[in-house]
């Protein structure tokens, strides 16, 4: 249990990173016009779920 915790955790804040840097590839995949900002607000409520 403990282990999973911290595993999920350093695996989610480096994709946030990540996909915060580049915007571009992100907003292609999701829409070519939304910004990064939706996608991450989703991925941190994930986190709070879990």
């Amino acid at each position: 249990m403990q282990h999973h915790k911290p595993g999920k955790l350093i695996g989610k804040p480096g994709k946030l990173i990540g996909a915060r840097q580049p915007c571009r590839p992100q907003a292609q995949t999701d829409k070519p016009g939304k910004p990064c900002r939706p996608q991450m607000q989703p991925i941190k409520q994930h986190s709070h779920t879990f």
